[in-house]
């Protein structure tokens, strides 16, 4: 974050230098934000079209923005220049999802699937089969990942976070306490341990590991509604608003308004809870029509 600060600081003297834009646009990725990064991508890609490290960010940065017509013309091009390369099917398949084409990513994950072994191949089919809910294949995929780069802590990480979202829990604590042993302040992992340790239900130990992510990070909303709900299964009603306060910008289902009309009237704030309840529907049914 402060890196990406100190590049805005100098943007006016670096305007010609696709190098400088380059960088901006990778920390705006790195930091979660990858519509702030399309511009200055754009802006490498325009003084250097002949790198194709500019060229490839700015395609990614297109996906993770949703602009999925835009990402699929990048990807496609790249698929005809470099076709061995992984991420590039794996852009255009998601980028494909995007634009309700599934059939047509269905191939590319096909061009994908016949590429030779490697550890980023394996990273890329199972972001596809996240992305269309096929998560047990998903698992599959990074576990070959990992029995092909067995001491990655990006692949671990991910397979964790699979393992998460297909509800093996054990195997994701097993996986993530190893890796928080190394790099203890990494909020992404501990918001995943204390995910799949409340999953578990197992508050005393969930409870100190979410604190300690919305700590380092209070902006990670997720952490923040996990922990909001886990405070409130332990009886910490008052705490446990705060949280979810914090995280209802992020509430899409309703859900974290319903823990606020849960823990509203334990300390007293009927009135709020009324609000919460009538929000919870309201935001239920703007997500659902």
């Amino acid at each position: 974050m402060e890196s990406t600060r100190i590049l805005e600081s100098i943007r006016a003297s670096q305007r010609n230098n696709p190098r400088y834009w380059f960088l901006l646009g990778e920390g705006y990725l790195n930091l979660g934000t990858p519509e702030k990064a399309v511009s200055p991508l754009e802006e490498a890609a325009r003084l250097e079209p002949a790198n194709p490290d500019a060229g490839l960010e700015l395609a990614s940065a297109l996906l993770e923005s949703g602009q999925f017509t835009k990402s699929e013309e990048h990807f496609r091009a790249f698929s005809q220049t470099r076709p061995d390369a992984p991420e590039i099917w794996a852009g255009l398949a998601l980028s494909q999802l995007g634009l309700g084409r599934p059939r047509e990513a269905e191939n590319s994950r096909a061009r994908l699937a016949a590429l030779p072994e490697s550890p980023e191949k394996h990273e890329m089919l199972a972001r596809i089969d996240l992305r269309t809910g096929q998560k047990a294949l998903a698992v599959q995929d990074l576990q070959n990942a990992a029995r092909l780069s067995p001491s990655n802590p990006q692949i671990q990480s991910m397979l964790a976070r699979a393992f998460i979202a297909n509800r093996q829990f054990e195997e994701a604590i097993v996986l993530l306490k190893p890796l928080l042993a190394r790099a203890p302040d990494n909020s992404g992992w501990l918001f995943d341990l204390g995910d799949a340790l409340l999953q578990t239900g197992k508050l005393e130990e969930a409870i100190p590991v979410l604190r300690r992510a919305v700590e380092i990070s209070p902006g990670l909303l997720p952490a923040q509604a996990k922990l909001g709900e886990a405070l409130l299964s332990s009886g910490s009603a008052q705490e446990a608003a705060r949280h979810l306060e914090a995280a209802a910008l992020m509430d899409r289902d309703g859900s974290i308004h319903f823990q606020l009309a849960t823990a509203y009237p334990r300390i007293g704030r009927q009135e709020l809870a009324d609000k919460a309840i009538q929000l919870s529907v309201d935001t239920d049914r703007d997500w659902t029509v």
